[in-house]
């Protein structure tokens, strides 16, 4: 339930700020990021 709210709050602030490509960016790169430390295992 956290995370989820966590996630809509993303969302919301994405959808205010507009979608520039800077924008987009940002976030694919975050994504991308926060994804692979869960997936690479030590």
């Amino acid at each position: 339930m956290m995370f989820g709210s966590i996630v809509v709050s993303g969302v919301q602030m994405f959808t205010r700020c507009g979608f520039s490509q800077r924008n987009i960016i940002i976030a694919s790169v975050s994504i991308g990021i926060g994804v692979g430390f869960i997936q690479v295992s030590e």
